[in-house]
């Protein structure tokens, strides 16, 4: 049975991402209301080189949909999604090689304790799981390998 600290961790993270999803066509409508304030903060001249050049990139989206779909093209475009898969797979590994899932402070040994990441390192940990973690001996602070804890299903 999970300890009573987990569940309410487990209900804190139901709770933020509830409450994201509800945000978010309110985030959009705020973000299309300040770019329509900021288009009509813009002089006449401007606006109307804007919607000029709005309609000639709508006018020519279909013809560049044509030539660009062709066999070539294509091939091109999985080759380069590829060896991009591959890189940031070999990178994965050689960074999991070489720092492994240590928790200990790499200038004293000592026990780290994790802290709040900042915005890049949250979505740097979508290739690598990383987490923030500093020393209370020598003030280390810097960036780890997280191991993600399984549970066994048997």
């Amino acid at each position: 049975m999970p300890e009573p600290d987990d569940m309410t961790k487990n209900a804190r993270k139901k709770k933020g991402i509830k409450l994201n999803r509800e945000w978010l066509p309110e985030a959009i409508a705020v973000i299309f209301l300040v770019a329509i304030g900021l288009y009509f903060f813009l002089p006449s001249a401007a606006r109307s080189s804007l919607l000029e050049g709005l309609n000639n990139l709508i006018t020519l989206l279909p013809t560049l949909i044509k030539s660009a779909i062709n066999p070539k093209n294509i091939l091109a475009i999985i080759i380069i999604v590829a060896v991009s898969y591959f890189f940031v797979q070999r990178l994965r590994y050689h960074v999991f090689r070489l720092y492994g899932y240590d928790k200990t402070c790499p200038v004293c040994q000592h026990h780290t304790h994790k802290l709040h990441r900042k915005g890049y390192q949250r979505w740097l940990s979508y290739l690598i799981p990383i987490r923030r973690y500093h020393c209370s001996n020598c003030n280390w602070k810097g960036l780890r390998i997280y191991h993600k804890k399984t549970r066994n299903r048997g």
